[in-house]
């Protein structure tokens, strides 16, 4: 407990990195012990066992996979309405039960909707001025 050390981490699968010099926001990690989620240790990632070229064609492996998918967009839109429903229309239920006025809840229900469409749209809008995860570009926003 409390130590430091250099320790060799081995993944059952692959997950996305760069080394902590190169970008801090992806190069540090925290393990979780599954069983009492109590924080186990935490770390910088200062290298791996492969060459630097190796390194860069894992990350864009990686990076193919996450970009890949079945789904179609159109699916995705259906299932962000169905849960926005969803989740709507909890809100009002339980502004209902909490207040048991229908027009206090419909009210509520029509500030959280408006509300989640405003704060979405401007997430969505800072997320475009962001590079992450742009095609070309690596995890620290630079060309590749």
């Amino acid at each position: 407990m409390n130590d430091i050390g250099e320790v060799l981490i081995t993944l059952a699968r692959p997950v996305c990195f760069e080394l902590y010099d190169v970008n801090r926001d992806a190069g540090g990690f925290i393990l979780i012990d599954r069983e009492s989620f109590n924080t186990s240790a935490l770390g910088l990632i200062v290298g791996q066992g492969d060459t630097p070229v190796q390194q860069r064609l894992w990350l864009a492996d990686a990076m193919e996979w996450l970009r890949s998918s079945a789904e179609h967009p159109i699916r995705s839109v259906a299932k962000v309405a169905s849960w926005r429903v969803i989740g709507s229309a909890t809100t009002m239920a339980v502004a209902y039960a909490i207040t048991g006025d229908l027009r206090v809840s419909a009210a509520i229900g029509a500030a959280e909707i408006i509300a989640k469409v405003v704060l979405s749209y401007t997430h969505e809008r800072l997320w475009s001025r962001v590079k992450f995860g742009l095609q070309g570009l690596s995890l620290s926003g630079k060309t590749r």
